[in-house]
Formats: structure tokens, sequence, C-alpha cells
């Protein structure tokens, strides 16, 4: 055994036990990472499919509030229904960020107003209103179903 004591095999045993914790330490924190990475995938997805949902909600109420408007124009506003259905739009778009909330409100970048026959002033610009804020809603979604980059 030449020079080798008692101490030093000891030390090279030592030795080779760190280098196979050390070596399942990184198998298993390469492990972790992949699976993290998954993870993290999944819960971004799931996100954004619960933001798409909550704007296709949106979306449908604001077209049923559209569609009543041309069904009935000679009916009275329902400008209460119609500033609720913003007002809520815009409390979930804050939570995606305020600049969500700036584009919604804005016209900036659309059509100029439709004019559609048998609707009075009144009832044609609450349904440009609506309408305009629909198109946001579905710039949003297309947005978040990854459709638009």
């Amino acid at each position: 055994m030449g020079g080798m004591t008692l101490q030093t095999k000891g030390l090279s045993v030592l030795k080779k036990w760190l280098l196979v914790g050390l070596t399942l330490i990184a198998i298993g924190g390469t492990g972790f990472s992949g699976w993290w990475t998954l993870h993290e995938s999944h819960v971004r997805e799931a996100r954004q499919n619960e933001i798409r949902e909550t704007l296709g909600k949106f979306i449908n109420e604001g077209q049923g509030l559209a569609n009543a408007i041309l069904r009935s124009p000679a009916a009275p506003l329902e400008t209460g229904k119609i500033d609720d259905w913003a007002n809520r739009a815009a409390i979930f778009l804050q939570t995606l960020g305020p600049s969500y909330v700036v584009r919604f409100m804005s016209n900036a970048g659309l059509e100029s107003a439709l004019s559609m026959n048998g609707l009075d002033q009144e009832h044609q610009t609450w349904w440009n209103g609506i309408t305009r804020r629909l198109t946001r809603l579905h710039e949003f979604s297309a947005e978040f179903s990854g459709q638009v980059r």
C-alpha cells in the first residue's frame, strides 16, 4: 500500500461519496428545473384560457347590448346596462394592466363611426360606442390566443 494511510484512504472514500452526492443533486436539480418550466407553462396557459373566457363573456354580453339597440331602435336606451357592462369590462382589464383600460376606452386606430339605418343620433352614438369597445375586446382576445405577436 505504500504511502497510503488509513486517514488518506478514508478521505478518498469521502471524496467518492461527495462526488456521488453532488452528481445526484445535479441530476435532481436538472429534473426539477424541467418540471418547473413545464409547470410554469401550464400555469401560463391556464391563465390565458381564463382571460380569453372572461373576454368572451364580455364580448357576448356587449354584442347582446348592441343587438338590442338594432332590434328596437325606438325603445329607450338602457344606458345603465351599457355603462355597467363597460365599467365591469374596464375593471377586469385593469387586472391585465392599465394599458388595456386605456386601449379599451380609446377610439384610436378604429374605423370612423358607422351609420346604421333606422337609428336616431342618440341610439347611433351608443351603438357605435359598444361596437368600438367590442372591437377592442376582440383584439385583446386575439392577443391572448397567440394570434397577434
